[in-house]
């Protein structure tokens, strides 16, 4: 049975075949001639040893443990099936198995043997027998849901049925990464001795031989790592090839089959060059090298060219110049190979100029130097000194302005260069001002000063004391503690001048004559009944939607002293918040639940925020939600009873759960169970 599913961009095939009774003897076949073919493979036993608890979870379900009559309308359901033991003997054939559906993708062998003598080459005696197998899928969470076949018919479910035959009481899974794609295989068998001791799974990359119908092999391809191979005659340079691969009928996934194996290189022509490990130059001419394997010439090839550099030296050029003392060289390239030789080029001599240079310039105070200069190089000769110039003086400027009591300074620069010389500038003497200048004012009570000022710094002379006015102008006064009853009061006085102040008392106010006042007959108060405002009512089932929210919601309980809603569904939103509760027509309903398949196979959903009055979460509720990375749980309430299946199968393994403290080790427990991925963090 072959069926064809398109998911994620591949083409995944899968088929199964079930043996009954072992007692019927094998026929005997003519032998095929087969091919030993070596491919690499890795294995993944730890991932496939997995798929065993998947299987007996279906197989003991009360809901799961089902398949489809012929009839494709009623259900037959297995009862009281028993859970299989992993046998370590079925596991070694699932993992040849799973080898050489990477190379042909069949039950039948690659050697054209039926799939079961595989058994009997590992030893592995069965009563009944059966095989499953899966290509394309990344993971055996999906190879499992392919297998279990849950939305096939009859005719589709030939996989299920296999993993769900109370014949079987063990089975054996092996998993392969070939070429860029997963391979997997389940062997079921009866077994009146199940192999259940453990040996560590096996994870390697591993080259396997296994023998291929020789009919079914063609189309041998190799790569050299060149094109083409230049060399002089002798010369040796290295050769290598790379990714081998075959065309073998009924492979499925790529194109072609890489392989491990060496294949045999041929040189065409042996007096152009010889091949032995490497290919070394014998004379100047052109051949090839072709390549072989499993009695297959490859259709590529590659060109040898041999070449004697003395036939193609070209001009060649001046790679170092000669001068006036020293030789130069001149390189010639060989126009095949690029390979050079040189000649050396004689020195020149120097060639001195008749014109004076200047090598250093005459200054005020040191002497210069000139001679005659080679025309080419450094080298000068007759050389002559230049006397010295002298200093020139310019007019001098103030850098120091002098002071009433401290002499200046004045600097002359030298026009040539630039250096300097200075003299003294004499010291002005005070300027005192006619004009007195009152350096402390004269106050009410306090005497005063004055003086004259140099006008060009801070001294003075002729200090002179200015009396105190002797007296106080008072303004009209302020009541700064008015008189009571009991006390008496303050009003104080300043003076205008300096500010210094002066009180006077005023006198206690005069007791006051108090009248009778009639007494008031109070009017009785009336109170009016409070108002009672009836809470709405909105019917069981009534779905409501919050528009800034974009979530909805249904009403699961209407009762006054019980409003509660269930959250159904948000399909707009990458980030979703549950609340505690929520308002419908002015009453306050508490969120208690997460509808079955709320959020299944959302493909946006990337954070949720589940609030602390839910106290259920429905079946699927995230099935599916593969981008979602970002759960926290705010509810202590949940318990495996109150969460669904599969209600978190299927997201992200990079997801991080945060639960209140108390529950981390509950919920890391319950929420796994249903189907929060192992990688994911619980904290």
């Amino acid at each position: 049975m072959n069926m064809k599913r398109k998911r994620n961009l591949y083409h995944l095939w899968f088929c199964f075949a079930m043996l009954l009774f072992l007692a019927v003897p094998f026929k005997v076949k003519a032998e095929t001639a087969t091919t030993p073919v070596s491919i690499s493979v890795q294995y993944g036993q730890t991932e496939a040893r997995t798929i065993l608890n998947m299987i007996n979870e279906m197989r003991t379900s009360s809901t799961d443990a089902w398949y489809w009559k012929q009839d494709d309308t009623t259900k037959t359901y297995c009862t009281n099936l028993q859970p299989l033991q992993y046998d370590y003997d079925l596991e070694k054939t699932a993992m040849q198995r799973a080898a050489e559906i990477a190379i042909i993708y069949s039950h039948t062998r690659p050697n054209n043997k039926d799939t079961f003598s595989a058994f009997y080459e590992n030893s592995v005696y069965y009563t009944y027998a059966g095989e499953n197998i899966a290509a394309g899928y990344g993971t055996a969470d999906s190879v499992n849901d392919g297998w279990r076949e849950d939305n096939e018919l009859y005719a589709g479910q030939g996989h299920r049925r296999n993993m769900l035959n109370s014949k079987f009481n063990c089975v054996g899974i092996g998993h392969v990464y070939y070429n860029g794609f997963h391979y997997w295989v389940e062997n079921f068998a009866y077994r009146d001795k199940v192999n259940t001791t453990p040996v560590s799974a096996d994870n390697t990359e591993t080259t396997l031989t296994i023998p291929v119908a020789t009919s079914k092999i063609s189309n041998f391809n190799i790569t050299f790592d060149k094109d083409e191979y230049s060399l002089k005659t002798g010369e040796s340079t290295s050769i290598s090839v790379s990714d081998p691969t075959i065309s073998v009928f009924g492979h499925w996934g790529s194109r072609f089959v890489f392989v491990t194996d060496t294949p045999d290189l041929t040189i065409a022509d042996s007096t152009v060059a010889t091949l032995s490990g490497s290919i070394t130059g014998i004379s100047e001419g052109d051949t090839t090298i072709s390549a072989s394997l499993y009695g297959l010439t490859a259709h590529q090839t590659a060109a040898v060219k041999v070449h004697n550099c003395e036939n193609h030296w070209d001009d060649g050029k001046i790679t170092t110049p000669p001068t006036c003392t020293k030789t130069g060289v001149k390189q010639y390239t060989c126009t095949i190979c690029s390979e050079t030789k040189t000649e050396e080029i004689a020195a020149l001599g120097h060639d001195y100029s008749s014109d004076w240079t200047i090598d250093t310039a005459a200054a005020c105070e040191t002497v210069g130097s000139k001679s005659h200069h080679c025309t080419r190089c450094d080298s000068k000769k007759d050389v002559t000194e230049i006397p010295a110039s002298g200093h020139s003086w310019n007019d001098g400027a103030i850098t120091t302005e002098p002071t009433c009591t401290d002499e200046g300074v004045k600097t002359f620069t030298c026009n040539a260069c630039g250096k300097t010389r200075t003299e003294a500038v004499a010291a002005l003497g005070h300027n005192y001002s006619s004009d007195w200048t009152i350096d402390t004012a004269a106050a009410c009570e306090t005497v005063g000063s004055k003086s004259h000022h140099c006008t060009r710094c801070d001294s003075k002379k002729d200090i002179t004391e200015i009396p105190a006015s002797g007296k106080h102008t008072w303004n009209n006064g302020v009541i700064t503690k008015p008189a009571t009853i009991a006390e008496e009061g303050v009003k104080t006085y300043t003076c205008t001048v300096c500010g210094v102040t002066r009180t006077e008392t005023i006198a206690k106010l005069p007791m006051p004559t108090v009248t009778p006042v009639p007494t008031a007959t109070p009017t009785p108060a009336i109170t009016s009944a409070p108002t009672v405002t009836p809470t709405p009512s909105v019917s069981v089932g009534t779905k409501i939607t919050d528009k800034k929210t974009g979530n909805i919601y249904k009403v699961t309980s209407s009762r006054s002293s019980s409003q509660t809603v269930a959250f159904i569904g948000n399909k707009v939103k990458t980030s979703v918040t549950i609340p505690t509760t929520i308002k419908i027509k002015g009453a306050t309903y508490k969120v208690t639940e997460i509808s079955t398949n709320a959020f299944k196979n959302n493909r946006k959903l990337k954070k949720v925020v589940i609030g602390q009055n839910i106290v259920r979460i429905g079946k699927n509720s995230f099935y599916g939600c593969k981008k979602l990375t970002s759960i926290t749980i705010k509810s202590s309430r949940l318990t495996l009873k109150n969460i669904g299946k599969n209600a978190f199968k299927n997201t992200s393994p990079k997801a991080t759960v945060k639960v209140p403290k108390k529950q981390k080790v509950l919920y890391n427990q319950i929420l796994k169970k249903r189907g929060l991925n192992k990688k994911a963090k619980v904290k």
